[in-house]
C-alpha cells in the first residue's frame, strides 16, 4: 500500500470498501454506487455495525455508524477510509 502512488491508492481502497460493503449486504461489488448511500442497498444499523467490524479487523480504521447510516455516498466513505489509513501509514 504505502509503495503505491496516490491514485493506486485511493483506487485500492475504494475496491477493497465496495467488497467489504457488497459482502455485508449480500450483494456484488458493482452494485456498490460511490455516488449514493449504502442505505439505498438495505443497510441498517445491524449491518453498519457488521461493516464497521470488518472494516476495522481488516484495515485498522474505525468509520463511525454514524457516517455509514447518514447516506453519506459510498465514495466519500471510502474517501475517509482512505485518510484514515494514511493516518495509520504517517
Amino acid at each position: 500500500f504505502r509503495a503505491a502512488d496516490e491514485e493506486t491508492r485511493r483506487s485500492l481502497v475504494g475496491t477493497r470498501f465496495a467488497a467489504l460493503s457488497a459482502a455485508v449486504l449480500r450483494t456484488g461489488p458493482d452494485r456498490i454506487d460511490p455516488a449514493e448511500g449504502l442505505g439505498r442497498l438495505g443497510l441498517d444499523s445491524l449491518l453498519a455495525m457488521e461493516l464497521r467490524a470488518r472494516i476495522h479487523a481488516e484495515l485498522g480504521v474505525a468509520l463511525p455508524v454514524v457516517a455509514l447510516l447518514s447516506g453519506t455516498p459510498a465514495g466519500e466513505l471510502a474517501a475517509q477510509l482512505h485518510e484514515g489509513l494514511a493516518e495509520l501509514a504517517s
